[in-house]
């Protein structure tokens, strides 16, 4: 119950997606084509309903697992983490710095996911997602 860590803001382009924000939301949310293509992609094809509904990005993205859909196309479309320690110290990762292996990231045990963020994208930017398997 902490509004701070939901929804989808677009501010000037810019993309912030608060860490609790669950699969379905990002999903539907039709502000989300062109450059963010692959997140609604992605978040539609997680699971089934009840995971969908019930997941979220940052979930996903903290637990990195596998075969999951989202740290996927969070790397693929140049997404960042935005993390806070318990000391307030805050630090912002690339995808590819913060999703380490399978089952691992760089989040430190005191640290807590609070959003994940893209830069407002070029000019007819597109991407997309492809379930396979």
């Amino acid at each position: 119950a902490v509004a701070e860590l939901k929804g989808v803001t677009l501010n000037g382009g810019a993309l912030t997606i608060g860490a609790m924000t669950r699969y379905a939301d990002i999903a539907r949310d039709a502000r989300l084509g062109g450059a963010f293509g692959a997140l609604t992609d992605a978040a539609s094809h997680v699971g089934d309903r009840q995971v969908r509904n019930r997941g979220t990005i940052g979930g996903s993205v903290c637990w990195n697992y596998v075969a999951a859909c989202t740290p996927t196309a969070v790397l693929a479309t140049g997404g960042r983490m935005n993390l806070v320690a318990t000391s307030g110290a805050t630090r912002s990762l690339a995808a590819d710095d913060f999703l380490l292996g399978p089952l691992e990231t760089a989040r430190q045990d005191d640290e807590l996911l609070l959003s994940v963020s893209w830069d407002a994208p070029a000019a007819r930017t597109g991407s997309a997602y492809a379930k396979w398997g």
